[in-house]
């Protein structure tokens, strides 16, 4: 594997649509990409509360299935909604101790706009105002205080343009 990519942000801040749009892009250069939607982990129904064992099983199965793809060449994604920071720093102390790079991109969306895309979510795994806010007001902090290289605001530049910056910083690194 030659670098793993955490996209790390608040629900529909568009964590899911650059994962997808990050990997075409890749793919489409001839490089091997995995994504883990840290979502399919999750053994209970969206919007619920967590408990921390829940929480800790979620990590355990990430962790688990990132090992398994070490020995992949390319590039492993990883998107999620971290819900604290000690899972975010040890996934990244995992992939630096085997030797691999981080990159770490922090994706920012209003409280409003995040609401408005709520509602029009694919995948039908809506949150809802309320939810929305509980989220803001509980992990909103912690979200925006994980150590990120490269942050993108999806609200003020579009999706395209924030994948366009997360490409060029990635190939900065590269070179």
């Amino acid at each position: 594997m030659d670098n793993v990519i955490i996209i790390n942000g608040m629900p529909a801040s568009g964590k899911s649509t650059i994962s997808t749009i990050l990997a075409e892009t890749f793919m489409q250069k001839g490089i091997n990409v995995k994504i883990i939607f840290g979502d399919l982990f999750a053994n209970i129904s969206y919007g619920c509360k967590y408990t921390e064992s829940e929480i800790d099983l979620k990590y355990e199965n990430i962790t688990s299935v990132l090992r398994n793809l070490f020995e992949l060449n390319g590039i492993v994604i990883i998107d999620d909604f971290f819900k604290r920071k000690k899972d975010f720093e040890n996934i990244k102390e995992l992939i630096s101790s085997n030797g691999l790079e981080v990159i770490t991109v922090q994706i920012q969306c209003g409280l409003e706009e995040r609401i408005i895309r709520d509602s029009f979510r694919y995948s039908g795994k809506r949150l809802g105002k309320e939810k929305m806010i509980e989220y803001e007001i509980n992990y909103g902090k912690i979200n925006g205080g994980m150590d990120c290289i490269c942050e993108v605001n999806t609200e003020m530049n579009g999706i395209k343009e924030s994948v366009n910056k997360i490409i060029d910083y990635i190939q900065k690194q590269v070179n």
